[in-house]
């Protein structure tokens, strides 16, 4: 089964949204990313790419004062009670994850973790150092 996916975008209600091409991939294939901030120019660089697959490249410089949150999200829309649309691994796992700022390494990566619809089970968990994290659900 072939997933689209779209790998990142910075969403304001003040601002607007700037979105990354949307790309096609398989269950089990593993994508990587980075979002790189450019500090001499204030412009983020974000990447994605899986073996095999077209990468997708988003480059934007936000708006002065928006305020930067990170997030790992699966949007999943119309499986709420069609819980076998998700894959059958049971999980995305998001894996190495890092994040510095002022080129300093953030230990431990502290998340929030909120879900809108739990129709399938859906439910995050995070390993105590918050560089690995698995958004799980529930696919029968």
């Amino acid at each position: 089964m072939f997933y689209s996916i779209l790998y990142d975008r910075y969403v304001s209600a003040n601002h607007g949204s700037h979105f990354s091409e949307l790309i096609s991939v398989q269950e089990g294939d593993v994508v990587t990313g980075s979002n790189i901030l450019d500090a001499k120019s204030g412009v983020w660089n974000i990447t994605c790419s899986a073996p095999g697959r077209k990468s997708s490249v988003l480059s934007f410089k936000p708006v002065p004062g928006a305020w930067p949150t990170a997030y790992h999200v699966l949007e999943a829309y119309g499986v709420t009670n069609t819980c076998n649309l998700y894959p059958s691994a049971g999980s995305v796992n998001f894996t190495n994850v890092k994040v510095s700022f002022d080129s300093k390494p953030v230990t431990p990566i502290k998340w929030q973790f909120d879900t809108q619809t739990a129709g399938c089970g859906e439910h995050t968990t995070a390993d105590t150092q918050g560089d690995q994290v698995s958004i799980h659900f529930n696919t029968n």
